[in-house]
């Protein structure tokens, strides 16, 4: 009787042992691992980060001044290479990725620019196209249907609730509803045909805060015409 319990007494706890390893495994899985790769050449904040194509682009930035530094990442070799530079030297602007091209919005250097670049990784060449009408930095720019939205970001003295659209094929901007909140240093990212606006820091008539605000951009494709869809 004894050795019989003193068997169950080892099975129960070799059980035990495997389930608490078991545990133990699955919850570092679940954690994920972080790798070192290859550092970027430049160091730079302030920078454009965007894919296209399998390769990762840094743009611009700054490093004590403004800067316009291109510079290819390729995840599958973990190299780097040096690309034309970007022809405005500046940090803080938006940058989008659309039809394979990169467009580099806005942002600074010593004055907030409303300049616009498009770059065409295959010939590695940067184009000039339509400045956005509104000047600014810490904008953010998002691609949804055949246009680039530049949303907020910082004007002068105080942050914007600006959205303005270029339009990809005729190379013209449209000025869109304002945003709710006057806010700058946001997420935003595109989901369902919507574009959704997270966070940042708030701007109001009894000065500025940091906001938990979660707003949706909805549009409507009549035909050739974008609609702001019905609240």
């Amino acid at each position: 009787m004894k050795l019989k319990q003193s068997k169950c007494m080892m099975v129960l706890l070799l059980l035990v042992t495997v389930f608490s390893l078991s545990s133990k495994y699955v919850l570092a899985n679940d954690l994920g691992s972080w790798s070192i790769k290859e550092p970027m050449p430049t160091p730079r904040s302030g920078l454009g980060v965007v894919e296209t194509n399998g390769k990762i682009y840094a743009i611009g930035g700054s490093n004590n001044e403004a800067l316009n530094i291109v510079e290819e990442y390729n995840p599958v070799t973990d190299k780097w290479t040096t690309k034309a530079n970007m022809p405005t030297a500046r940090y803080n602007f938006g940058v989008a990725e659309a039809n394979g091209k990169i467009y580099a919005i806005g942002g600074r250097d010593r004055m907030l620019t409303n300049v616009l670049e498009e770059y065409n990784p295959v010939t590695d060449k940067w184009t000039t196209k339509a400045s956005m009408p509104t000047a600014r930095s810490s904008l953010v720019a998002v691609k949804l249907n055949g246009a680039i939205y530049a949303i907020g970001g910082y004007n002068y003295y105080t942050a914007t609730n600006v959205v303005e659209e270029y339009d990809l094929t005729t190379d013209q901007w449209t000025t869109k509803m304002n945003m709710p909140t006057t806010r700058t240093g946001f997420g935003a990212v595109v989901a369902n045909g919507k574009i959704y606006v997270i966070g940042g820091q708030e701007y109001t008539n009894h000065g500025n805060k940091m906001t938990n605000k979660v707003e949706e951009y909805c549009l409507q494709i009549n035909g050739q015409q974008r609609q702001i869809c019905p609240l």
